[in-house]
């Protein structure tokens, strides 16, 4: 029982300090924060923050992987059979859920390191599905990429400017640009 206890004690303050991370990454870049000022944003004591990190980037690197692995189980339970604006309307609102940290990691040049992980991510999800398993033999691996970075970065202007269109006609829109591109390519392989 007190394990338990435990657990949910640590589990309660590794989400205080995620949490606080990420306001303040909001705010600043996260070479400007300290860890003094992710336990004041917390308001846990740094003795606490070094029982479960050795350093920011360790709080940083936890919360990719936490979100990586949310995305993977998303994803994992939904049968998309390659319709990729099927995709879109589904992981929209899952930015839309968690835009704080799609906004925070997508932003300037000091996240790379984080965004390459997950678009790494996201490129193994579409690989591995059986549709898009096909379609790779179709189109080369710069292809994939490029889907995969434009997509990101549409995603990321549409975030910027308030997500101002809805979340149906931004799926349609990013599947449409996607499948014209997917199609031009094919055909360019075909000839």
């Amino acid at each position: 029982m007190e394990s338990a206890k435990t657990d949910t004690r640590v589990q309660v303050t590794k989400k205080l300090l995620k949490d606080a991370l990420l306001r303040l990454m909001q705010k600043k870049d996260f070479s400007e924060i300290t860890v003094s000022a992710i336990c004041k944003e917390a308001d846990v004591n740094r003795s606490t923050f070094y029982a479960h990190y050795a350093i920011q980037q360790d709080l940083l690197d936890e919360i990719i992987r936490d979100y990586i692995q949310l995305f993977q189980s998303f994803f994992q339970q939904k049968d998309l059979d390659n319709n990729r604006t099927l995709f879109y309307s589904l992981f929209l609102p899952f930015v839309q859920q968690h835009v704080a940290v799609f906004s925070c990691l997508f932003r300037g040049s000091q996240y790379a390191l984080e965004r390459e992980k997950i678009i790494r991510e996201v490129y193994n999800y579409v690989v591995s599905t059986e549709g898009d398993a096909l379609l790779l033999e179709a189109i080369d691996q710069y292809t994939v990429s490029y889907l995969i970075q434009g997509s990101i970065n549409a995603i990321l202007f549409w975030i910027q400017n308030g997500m101002d269109l809805p979340i149906p006609e931004m799926a349609e829109l990013l599947g449409r640009i996607n499948n014209a591109i997917i199609r031009e390519m094919t055909l360019q392989e075909d000839l």
